[in-house]
């Protein structure tokens, strides 16, 4: 068991200091560094020989090199065995990694240790957060459809380093697996 320094984080604070955090920031991190990718690549700011698939293939081995939670590690790494065969463009792996992270909340929403019930797993975004993205919900108010092109436009938007939540978010992360990394390589 590894004790994790106590930080508050301002988008990802759950009901007590077990729930969201670490994780949460780690998905803000993962969304944002698909977002400032397609943005380079509009911008023709990336070099030549980056794919689309780069971003997710290298969340993909952080997760398996450095996240504690084998089970998790299994699932994430299955869910993404294919990333390079199947994202061809930078809007495809910034929606990749979103559907990607609506099928884990999917499967632990009703895990009692990893939900918190002040702020549900929940398909995300909600037609409250984003009306056009969302084409249809079923009898619990959960989305069930989206517009995808919406939803890129929303996500693109969301996940932004220019909004100033997520900049304190973003050097929290960063901060945070700093800690992190330092405790794993002082173990090894």
């Amino acid at each position: 068991i590894i004790k994790l320094p106590q930080l508050k984080f301002d988008h990802c604070n759950g009901s007590d200091s077990s729930k969201r955090g670490y994780p949460c920031t780690l998905w803000v991190l993962f969304h944002s560094m698909t977002v400032k990718q397609a943005i380079l690549a509009e911008q023709n700011a990336l070099p030549s020989d980056i794919k689309p698939s780069d971003v997710i293939v290298s969340i993909r081995e952080f997760i398996g090199n450095f996240f504690l939670c084998e089970e998790c590690v299994t699932h994430f790494v299955n869910m993404t065995i294919n990333a390079e065969n199947e994202i061809k463009s930078h809007r495809e792996s910034i929606l990749y990694l979103w559907r990607s992270h609506n099928i884990v909340n999917k499967r632990l929403r009703y895990e009692e240790y990893t939900n918190d019930p002040n702020w549900p797993k929940v398909p995300f975004p909600t037609k409250e957060q984003c009306n056009l993205c969302v084409q249809q919900i079923d009898e619990n108010g959960d989305a069930t459809e989206y517009n995808e092109n919406e939803t890129y436009k929303f996500l693109k938007e969301f996940y932004s380093l220019n909004n100033s939540m997520r900049i304190q978010t973003y050097n929290l992360i960063l901060l945070f697996s700093i800690v992190i990394l330092n405790i794993l390589i002082s173990n090894k």
